[in-house]
């Protein structure tokens, strides 16, 4: 599995411990984390089966709370590349879920449902790195933002952006073809607020229409649910810290 970036794109380990010190609350990265689960539990029903739940890059955790709340029944994980954010987690969370300081490469365990939400916007070789999840968990949910355009134009790398892809309903259909998915379904929904406040879409609206350029859409999301086809080869879960902190 290849989390490689292109010397331009920024979304380094390095770039994301910065950006939680800094910049994550004064825009809203919690209260985005809390949301984008709202509506992803408001959409999706989860394997009543299920066990064992892994936020893949949950930031401070923000997710979990609610995940919790409507399955209360689910041993909770949250995984995250910035140790700062694995620590408010723990502070914040640590009394419903346990957390780790760790990458998709760093994964050992199984777990039985990956939630990983407003991530894979951010890495060029995505499908790489959902094929690796899906050796880890039965049902993978990917959800990013759907059509997300730049100018008009599908997202690619650039200086200084953090979003790198675009997503359609097929973006992961080549699963399928290379055995590591065996079922994919998706669901598209707007996700009030968690994109900023109306006054936000107006002015972004407003620029375009003054710059000649395309009309941005309404903000949306998609929603994947992967079944995985790989067999389980990895250990369950151990809600032992001492086990899991890097």
């Amino acid at each position: 599995m290849s989390e490689r970036l292109s010397p331009q794109n920024i979304n380094t380990e390095e770039f994301w411990e910065s950006y939680m010190k800094n910049n994550w609350d004064q825009n809203m990265g919690r209260r985005q984390t809390q949301l984008f689960a709202h509506y992803f539990l408001e959409t999706v029903k989860l394997p009543d089966q299920a066990r064992s739940l892994l936020d893949a890059s949950c930031a401070m955790g923000d997710a979990l709370p609610e995940i919790r709340r409507r399955y209360p029944g689910l041993q909770l994980f949250g995984h995250d590349v910035s140790e700062m954010a694995i620590r408010e987690a723990r502070k914040a969370h640590g009394q419903i879920a346990t957390f780790r300081v760790a990458g998709f490469e760093n994964l050992r365990e199984h777990f039985d449902i990956i939630y990983c939400s407003n991530t894979l916007e951010h890495f060029e070789r995505y499908l790489d790195i959902v094929d690796h999840l899906l050796g880890f968990c039965d049902w993978l949910y990917v959800q990013v933002p759907f059509k997300e355009l730049r100018n008009g134009k599908a997202l690619t790398v650039v200086p200084g952006e953090q979003h790198v892809n675009t997503f359609y309903e097929d973006s992961f259909n080549g699963l399928i073809n290379r055995g590591s998915a065996s079922a994919i379904r998706h669901w598209v929904r707007f996700t009030p607020g968690a994109w900023g406040t109306g006054k936000v879409t107006l002015w972004r609206k407003f620029k375009a229409v003054v710059r000649g350029r395309p009309v941005p859409i309404e903000y949306r999301q998609i929603i994947y649910e992967l079944r995985s086809a790989k067999l389980r080869s990895a250990p369950p879960p151990s809600s032992d810290t001492s086990q899991l902190v890097l």
